[in-house]
């Protein structure tokens, strides 16, 4: 078994479980696809964001967007790194600016339509975006948290295969007191 070292780090923005086994339910693994955790990846990092930053996040996504609830759209996909693009919907979450000023330096990328990614796949050959089933109905949630997640691709027997593991969650919390 051969190993890669390198690791990729995200701050990404996880969806309440109810809401991410719905989208389970829904969109199924296509052939020559990889499973993601259905998350959104907002950024790419250069290290891990520390627990004080996560908070600081999840207080500026929730005043961003108030009391509104989070929205799922179309099906759409972004690049998630050189070799491979995520597939899912999309998601009406941005990072907050106030965020970006105070931890741009660790930011590589931002990701960018946000979408919960439910599909990852190489980037040849490509499916396009009708492959996927789109969403029955439209769906919104408030119940949402932001965490670190490191993403490794894993070369076992010349077989690519993903590993990840999702940090600990920060919650939005449910209204900003004035």
């Amino acid at each position: 078994m051969k190993r890669k070292k390198n690791r990729e780090y995200f701050a990404v923005f996880v969806p309440h479980r109810d809401t991410r086994l719905l989208l389970k339910n829904h969109f199924k693994e296509l052939a020559g696809t990889y499973n993601f955790p259905y998350v959104s990846p907002l950024a790419s990092l250069s290290k891990p964001l520390k627990p004080d930053e996560l908070k600081q996040l999840a207080k500026a996504l929730r005043c961003q967007n108030g009391s509104e609830k989070f929205n799922i759209g179309d099906i759409a996909y972004t690049e998630f790194n050189e070799e491979m693009f995520l597939y899912g919907p999309k998601l009406d979450v941005l990072l907050p600016s106030s965020f970006l000023e105070t931890s741009s330096q660790k930011i590589k990328k931002m990701l960018s339509p946000s979408i919960i990614g439910t599909s990852l796949m190489f980037k040849t050959p490509c499916y396009s975006v009708s492959s996927f089933a789109p969403l029955r109905e439209p769906l919104s949630f408030r119940a949402a948290a932001v965490a670190n997640m490191y993403w490794q691709l894993v070369t076992i027997n010349a077989e690519k295969a993903f590993k990840w593991k999702i940090g600990k969650l920060y919650w939005l919390p449910k209204q900003i007191k004035s």
